[in-house]
């Protein structure tokens, strides 16, 4: 789903298994919720329980939501407060985009935890979001699917969207963020975790760094 960045499911899941998806809504925690934008949309599905932002409850990833990869930090990206990050994603056909946005950790998060939604920065101003952005594809049933999000505003070529958003503001250390793909016609959302290492500076990395976001 996620060609750019580098996330966590895509870095260390077999193409194919990387589609993480639970009930959309994640700061909730129940299902059968109306959409605040588009009550006409599907109500949402049991969004992901805490502790499991990475696998969604899918059996083959839950080993993601371990604090760490076999007693190693997970592989982070070297980023720098405020740097743009692009990203690059395929969607499946069919599926009609509500909201893309993006989610980070709390400034005082502990990642020695496992992901919560205490530990996200969740929030109903969706202005301080690093990205959100809602699509109006309503009445979510017109046919063709495709033209219906292209009237929407979400302009696809061969499935794929593209974006960049800037980075929150962040000391020195360890961050991660929520990356969440939103359906109308589902009760469902996509979910993709990003690793960073904020940094003062972006280093070179060597053969056995993970990579930096150009």
């Amino acid at each position: 789903m996620v060609s750019t960045p580098t996330t966590r499911q895509n870095q260390h899941l077999m193409p194919g298994q990387d589609w993480i998806i639970a009930g959309k809504f994640p700061e909730s925690t129940s299902a059968g919720q109306t959409d605040k934008d588009a009550p006409e949309d599907i109500p949402n599905n049991t969004p992901p329980a805490d502790g499991k932002f990475a696998s969604c409850g899918k059996p083959v990833a839950a080993f993601l939501d371990e604090v760490t990869n076999n007693g190693r930090p997970w592989p982070r990206a070297r980023v720098t407060s405020g740097q743009a990050v692009p990203v690059d994603l395929t969607l499946r056909r069919g599926g009609l985009v509500r909201r893309i946005y993006v989610v980070p950790t709390i400034l005082a998060w502990n990642p020695q935890q496992k992901l919560t939604r205490a530990q996200f920065e969740f929030s109903p101003d969706t202005t301080t979001y690093p990205y959100y952005r809602l699509f109006p594809c309503a009445p979510f049933y017109t046919e063709p699917a495709h033209e219906n999000i292209l009237n929407g505003g979400l302009a696809l070529v061969n499935d794929q969207f593209s974006f960049t958003f800037n980075l929150p503001a962040r000391p020195s250390g360890p961050r991660t963020l929520l990356l969440v793909v939103e359906f109308a016609n589902s009760g469902d959302a996509a979910y993709q975790l990003l690793d960073l290492e904020y940094v003062s500076n972006v280093f070179v990395r060597d053969a056995d760094d993970d990579a930096d976001y150009a």
